[in-house]
């Protein structure tokens, strides 16, 4: 994709255990949340030391000046928004990207 100047951004949001945890309780507590839980993320959340390792392990390896990770702190869901938002801005902000002129000389145009 880079070879073909495509812009390549990864975000790993990181969500703490503990906060892991209350959203999962609010997930159980609130009946309009229960369907975005499932039993497996409790297995899952017992392997948090391995999971850990594993997203080191992606990061470290698979980051490159052409498509970079951007580790973003997402416990609170509005910093994490604006961290992103900023990311993608500043990046587009960095191409230069300009509107493509007209074909035609459009100041003598009328529609009628």
């Amino acid at each position: 994709l880079s070879r073909n100047n495509v812009v390549i951004l990864k975000f790993m949001l990181h969500v703490s255990r503990d906060e892991q945890k209350k959203r999962f309780e609010d997930r159980l507590e609130d009946s309009t949340k229960n369907w975005k839980f499932r039993a497996g993320d409790l297995e899952d959340r017992a392997n948090w030391g391995e999971f850990t390792k594993a997203y080191r392990d992606v990061l470290t390896k698979c980051s490159t000046p052409w498509a970079p990770w951007y580790v973003v702190p997402a416990d609170d869901k509005d910093v994490r928004d604006l961290l992103v938002a900023r990311t993608i801005a500043d990046t587009l902000d960095s191409l230069g990207l300009r509107y493509p002129k007209a074909e035609d000389d459009v100041s003598k145009i009328r529609i009628t």
